[in-house]
């Protein structure tokens, strides 16, 4: 049985600095479940950089074929590596499925360099597609539907989820909503299966997972959890978010995947000079706190996990504490 750890949560939580800190103190590796960290050249808008004061170094370590033109590597932070970030260009295509194949690659890795893995971040579709929780059953595509679906506006088909398929919607990120070609999908695979409606009939419960998981949530108050959000947005834009964005346009244009993620898609209509600049810092913030509650609803369905309140005092040692008795 492997023994792995998870340090899950909304944005903005500091689940990177307390896995680090764990990481040293039980030899452990990070492997990164964000879909926004996944980009290359996406560092600012994503917090890559702002979690280690700009000191990343790439580790030569490709543990896979360049498939689909992937890149899996580690990034070394004062002797801990963290997987899985600058997988893909922000022009390419990435999902749970390649993510899920990615991860086994570098679980095997960690695990026969005698070191313990930690999952680390707050997209949960990824992490339950990487932990054996979900079953990637084939559903050929319904052209007729799809042709059906391409007249609705994206606005329209996020309310025929939500009607069709709640759960499921719950699981998209800022970027999956605003992807009509992801919505139809989402759609295609929900209206093909009218019985499951609810993402808990994926789970797969199969005995031959090996894995077994302790799941550590982070979370605070709303208000405190949206004050840590501004912050953070606040201190992207000193760092020169703007500046990263407007190359990364010039460079692969709004059509690209990696673009449509939450603090890049908001500087459209500044660009176009339709919008000032403190309009689109706040439109940041809004949509960051509401990916955030998305994110907690989500992982509400996981009974496993076992929260703590970063504004708790000593709630790190606790973090600890259960991680040394998960671990022997």
């Amino acid at each position: 049985m492997n023994k792995l750890i998870v340090i899950l949560g909304p944005t903005g939580t500091g689940k990177t600095a307390l896995a680090l800190k764990l990481c040293r103190r039980f030899n452990g590796e990070i492997i990164s479940a964000d879909s926004r960290q996944i980009y290359r050249e996406m560092e600012i808008g994503t917090g890559k950089r702002l979690r280690a004061n700009g000191r990343w170094q790439m580790v030569n370590r490709l543990v896979t074929e360049e498939k689909k033109g992937f890149r899996v590597g580690c990034f070394e932070n004062d002797g801990i590596d963290i997987w899985l970030y600058d997988i893909v260009g922000p022009d390419q295509k990435f999902n749970a499925v390649d993510y899920k194949n990615c991860t086994a690659v570098v679980k095997q890795s960690i695990i026969a360099r005698g070191k313990i893995t930690f999952f680390v971040g707050g997209t949960g579709f990824y992490l339950d597609a990487a932990l054996g929780r979900l079953n990637f059953t084939d559903n050929p595509p319904n052209w007729r539907l799809r042709r059906e679906l391409t007249k609705l506006t994206t606005v329209e088909l996020s309310e025929k989820l939500k009607a069709v398929n709640p759960q499921r919607y719950e699981q998209l990120n800022e970027s999956d909503i605003k992807n009509p070609r992801r919505l139809i999908r989402s759609l295609e695979i929900s209206l093909s299966h009218p019985n499951r409606l609810d993402p808990n009939d994926q789970l797969n419960k199969s005995p031959e997972v090996k894995d077994e998981v302790l799941y550590l949530g982070l979370k605070t108050e709303n208000i405190n959890l949206y004050q840590l959000i501004d912050g953070r947005v606040d201190t992207m834009f000193k760092n020169g978010l703007e500046d990263e964005v407007r190359r990364l346009v010039l460079k692969y244009g709004w059509d690209a995947p990696g673009l449509a993620s939450i603090g890049y898609a908001e500087f459209k209509p500044y660009f176009e000079n339709r919008s000032i600049l403190e309009t689109i810092k706040q439109k940041i913030k809004f949509n960051s706190h509401a990916y955030a509650r998305r994110q907690l609803t989500y992982f509400k369905r996981q009974s496993e996990i076992k929260w703590f309140d970063i504004r708790q005092p000593g709630f790190d040692r606790e973090v600890e504490r259960q991680v040394e008795l998960h671990l022997g």
